[in-house]
């Protein structure tokens, strides 16, 4: 969910087959932007995280 990225001209078509898709990805390069983006909603998604495992210890 929070790795979804907004399609740019410079991308290659990806495959549809799942296997070879995974692949791709990870042979794609990632640019500076797309690298600063996926750890600000990696770090987004490790606080919720945290917040939720405290409010759940807190009130349960």
């Amino acid at each position: 969910m929070w790795l979804t990225k907004a399609h740019t001209s410079q991308e290659a078509p990806t495959s549809t087959s799942g296997s070879s898709s995974l692949y791709d990805f990870w042979k794609k390069k990632i640019t500076k932007k797309d690298f600063i983006i996926y750890f600000i909603y990696f770090f987004i998604d490790v606080v919720l995280v945290y917040l939720s495992s405290v409010m759940a210890f807190l009130f349960f």
